[in-house]
């Protein structure tokens, strides 16, 4: 009898992947140390696998990730996600027209998801970031390697994310006003574009909690005078392989003495 409680208590801790034939072609992984599962599908070419797969991980807390990996679709079903209970979706070297087949993407995810990687894949379509708009608990978005030339005005949908990092694309036009209601933000990563102006209005004003802005690899000139107006805790920024020829005193003076870390390496600084 007293196996038996015991045994009842220690099972609901044990992981335990969905049966592999429902998950078909995807995969579990499992991780003992963190006590969680990941799901991988790897070479999808339809969205009927994909939402058969994503179906057997309904209602499971165990399962933290799912990622899509290698992959050619023309969109991915607004509900295919739906009374999934995951906080990270991973979508990596992978080809589609849309991310979503409506106008309102990853339905279900709404209160989990925490974490958005969209990684080194193609979209075919126009890129609309109002389609994550209700997608409000989201910490973390990542977009890299996508080849986007542009930030435009209706990535204020997204204005709620806390970190967000559009690393390694085309970027060479950014809307003026593009993060400015980002009254949450506290870290943005611009790194590796095609980058040429920079405004201070670009960014969050105010920005209570934005800490860290990285824009090397650029194509940046000059800074705004007012570049770090209304951001008191940013400490790291990090602007090196751009083509700054100079440093006003103006612009570093209201943030001298908050900033712990300033990369300015490759410029073209020159000594008046």
């Amino acid at each position: 009898m007293h196996i038996a409680i015991i045994l009842i208590a220690i099972l609901p801790l044990a992981l335990c992947c969905p049966p592999a034939d429902s998950l078909y072609p995807c995969i579990c992984k499992e991780f003992d140390s963190v006590k969680t599962l990941d799901i991988i599908c790897e070479g999808l070419d339809n969205i009927y696998d994909l939402r058969n797969s994503a179906a057997a991980c309904k209602k499971r807390s165990d399962i933290r990730n799912f990622r899509i990996i290698n992959s050619v679709f023309n969109f991915i079903p607004q509900f295919t996600f739906n009374e999934s209970l995951f906080t990270t979706l991973e979508v990596k070297d992978s080809t589609m027209y849309s991310i979503s087949n409506t106008e309102k993407a990853f339905r279900g995810l709404e209160k989990t998801l925490h974490t958005l990687v969209l990684i080194n894949s193609t979209f075919f379509g126009l890129w609309n970031w109002s389609k994550l708009r209700l997608l409000t608990k989201i910490h973390h978005l990542m977009v890299s390697g996508n080849g986007f030339q542009s930030i435009e005005k209706d990535i204020e949908n997204i204005n709620f994310v806390k970190g967000l990092d559009l690393s390694k694309n085309d970027i060479s036009w950014i809307y003026a006003h593009a993060f400015e209601k980002f009254k949450d933000l506290s870290y943005l990563i611009l790194a590796n574009n095609e980058i040429k102006e920079l405004k201070r209005s670009m960014l969050p004003n105010p920005g209570p909690v934005f800490r860290f802005i990285n824009l090397r690899q650029n194509h940046i000139q000059t800074l705004p005078v007012d570049m770090f107006q209304n951001m008191p805790k940013l400490d790291t920024f990090l602007i090196s392989g751009n083509h700054i020829l100079t440093l006003d005193e103006r612009t570093f003076s209201a943030a001298w003495n908050q900033l712990a870390f300033i990369d300015l390496d490759d410029n073209d600084l020159r000594c008046d």
